[in-house]
């Protein structure tokens, strides 16, 4: 869903894209200084976003936003976005959307694909796409 990548001057470049098959659905610039893991919950959180009150699947090759909806989340959440010592965790308002967003869907399976695979399929395909797309809209 979301490379981060250096342009041909050597600049940090990031972007997220929310795509199906067929079309970019959305696509946009992030700061430079945004991590790929920042990166990779936008994308997730602003596709919940875009399928509020239908359902759907929705495939990420994060395996970190994927723990966050999966596994601990829901942990950091019942705990304030706090660490055992009482900080703040790392990208915790960017977890916190997400895991709002992911109850807008009347239904939703969240998926966790291979990343760059260059095996022949569908979800190949479009992870491929997604990554194309954010690559641009950086």
């Amino acid at each position: 869903m979301v490379p981060d990548f250096r342009d041909n001057q050597g600049r940090l470049l990031a972007g997220y894209a929310v795509v199906s098959l067929s079309e970019t659905l959305e696509a946009a610039p992030l700061p430079s200084v945004t991590s790929a893991q920042v990166a990779e919950l936008v994308a997730l959180t602003r596709a919940c976003f875009l399928v509020e009150g239908r359902s759907a699947t929705i495939y990420t090759e994060s395996h970190y936003a994927f723990g966050v909806v999966q596994d601990f989340g829901t942990l950091w959440q019942t705990r304030g976005f706090l660490t055992s010592t009482g900080t703040p965790i790392k990208n915790g308002l960017y977890i916190a959307a997400l895991l709002y967003a992911v109850l807008l869907p009347s239904a939703l399976a969240i998926v966790k694909c291979p990343g760059h695979s260059m095996v022949d399929t569908d979800v190949a395909k479009g992870n491929a796409f997604a990554d194309a797309s954010a690559k641009h809209a950086a």
